[in-house]
C-alpha cells in the first residue's frame, strides 16, 4: 500500500528540474531529498519514498511512501529551496493501520494466497484452534526463512505468500505481523473443504446401479449352478421320466 503526504509551495515558474531543492524530514532525520537532480534517502526509505519532479515544478511536492509499515508512523516536515522555507502544510502526520481480517475457504489440494502487503520486514505465523502459533515465514533484513510447515509448499510472489497442496490440517488462522513493532498487519482465517466429489444424486445412482448389477450377477450365477447340477446327474432326470411313464 502507498500513501501520499501533501506539501505545496511557491516555485519559480522559470525553474527547471535541476533547480529543485526539496527536503522531507521526520523527527529531525532526513527521509527524502532531491537537490540539483541528485536524490538521497534516509534510513529505511530507500526506493520507498519519492517526489514527482514534474509535479514539483508546479508547486506540488507531496511525498509518496510505498509499502507503508507501522514503523513509518510519525510527523513529517516538508522544506523547499532551503532548510528554513517550509511547505504548506508545513507538516503531516502519518497513522498506519492494519488491514481487515479475511475468511477464506479452500478445497483440499488447492492453493492458499496470504496477502503480506509488504516485502520486508514481515512475519507470518499459523495457529489451529487451541494450539500455539508456529512460524510460517520470517522475512526481516535478509533472506526469507520458512518454517517446517511451510518449507516444501510455500513461495513468495508479489507481496503474497502462496501455500500449495492445502490439507485439512492447514485450517486455522494465519497472522501477518510487523516484526519491528509486533503489530498485526492482517490475518486470514482458513477453512478447508473436502475435495470436490460426486453429487448426492450421482452417488445414489451409482449405488442403485451396483445393486442391480449384483442382482443380475446373482441370477446368472444361480442359472449356471442349476445347469451344472442337471448336466452332472443325467440319470436322475431319466429315472424320473421312467417312473412317470409307469404310472397308471
Amino acid at each position: 500500500m502507498s500513501v501520499s503526504l501533501p506539501c505545496i509551495g511557491k516555485i519559480n515558474m522559470q525553474a527547471r528540474a535541476g533547480d529543485l531543492d526539496i527536503l522531507w524530514k521526520r523527527g529531525g532525520e532526513k527521509v527524502y531529498q532531491i537537490h540539483k537532480n541528485t536524490i538521497t534517502y534516509g534510513p529505511r526509505f530507500e526506493n520507498r519514498a519519492s517526489v514527482s519532479p514534474e509535479q514539483a515544478l508546479y508547486g506540488n511536492m507531496s511525498l509518496t511512501i510505498r509499502q507503508t509499515r507501522f514503523s513509518d508512523e510519525d510527523d513529517y516536515q516538508c522544506f523547499y529551496n532551503s532548510p528554513k522555507e517550509r511547505g504548506n502544510p508545513d507538516s503531516a502526520s502519518l497513522v498506519v493501520t492494519g488491514h481487515p481480517p479475511q475468511t477464506l475457504t479452500v478445497k483440499a489440494g488447492g492453493l492458499l494466497s496470504i496477502p503480506l502487503y509488504t516485502a520486508d520486514p514481515v512475519r507470518v505465523t499459523f495457529s489451529a484452534l487451541g494450539s500455539d502459533e508456529v512460524m510460517m515465514l520470517d522475512a526481516n533484513k535478509g533472506p526469507a526463512r520458512y518454517g517446517k510447515r511451510c518449507a516444501q509448499r510455500c513461495k513468495l510472489q508479489n507481496y503474497t505468500l502462496l501455500l500449495r497442496s492445502v490439507t485439512l490440517e492447514d485450517a486455522g488462522v494465519y497472522k501477518v505481523t510487523d516484526p519491528e513493532t509486533k503489530k498485526t498487519i492482517g490475518s486470514v482465517s482458513l477453512q478447508v473443504s473436502a475435495s470436490a466429489g460426486l453429487s448426492a444424486g450421482a452417488v445414489a445412482g451409482i449405488v442403485v446401479g451396483v445393486m442391480v448389477l449384483l442382482l443380475v450377477l446373482a441370477g446368472s450365477a444361480f442359472a449356471v449352478w442349476k445347469f451344472f447340477i442337471k448336466t452332472a446327474n443325467p440319470e436322475n432326470e431319466i429315472s424320473f421320466q421312467a417312473v412317470n411313464a409307469e404310472d397308471p
